[in-house]
């Protein structure tokens, strides 16, 4: 009884929240605009409905994109099975109505394999470039997270803006568009 109800206090949007459903709660159920407003480490749920159906429509979007990318059956242990539990583990923690920043450490799967990617001579030069500039850009906007190197307040500043949320959108649409190349003859 009392875990469910620590559970629902738990849950807010502010900036300790990187959430999609949190993003969504700040920008629709309160109107922030993001980084124009200073952070707030505890910012309750506002309870919009509008938030909650923006949050719904995203992880529908979500599993459209990942039915397409995902077609066929890739072999046990290969690349195409490894992009496809990233892709997993980064949706289901994303996604999820309670991330936290620590939660991300999922990330490190994605990162290892496109840079495995990026250094592959059987990868198509573009896609390389491609998979290389999502991890760059996911990687630089994790850095808000860093609050000793570029201080507190534009840290929190930038985590209210949702900026951590959108670096690990963008890495799971790269992981999408990643898996979608792969070879029919390799499923």
């Amino acid at each position: 009884a009392l875990w469910s109800a620590a559970l629902r206090n738990s849950w807010s949007s502010g900036n300790e929240s990187q959430s999609v459903y949190a993003m969504w709660d700040r920008i629709l159920g309160y109107g922030y605009i993001p980084f124009t407003v200073p952070g707030s480490f505890q910012l309750p749920m506002s309870g919009a409905r509008s938030a909650k159906l923006a949050w719904e429509a995203t992880c529908a979007v979500v599993g459209i994109l990942g039915a397409v990318a995902c077609r066929g059956t890739p072999r046990p242990s290969s690349r195409w099975s490894q992009v496809e539990w990233a892709l997993v583990f980064v949706a289901a923690t994303i996604l999820s109505p309670l991330t936290r920043k620590h939660y991300l450490v999922v990330l490190l799967l994605p990162f290892s394999l496109l840079y495995a990617a990026w250094h592959s001579p059987d990868v198509d030069p573009r896609l390389r470039r491609l998979l290389r500039n999502v991890m760059f850009i996911s990687f630089a906007l994790s850095v808000p997270t860093l609050h000793d190197l570029i201080g507190k307040a534009l840290a929190v500043r930038l985590e209210m803006g949702s900026v951590v949320t959108c670096g690990t959108l963008l890495m799971l649409g790269g992981l999408l568009w990643y898996r979608s190349r792969a070879p029919r003859e390799a499923l």
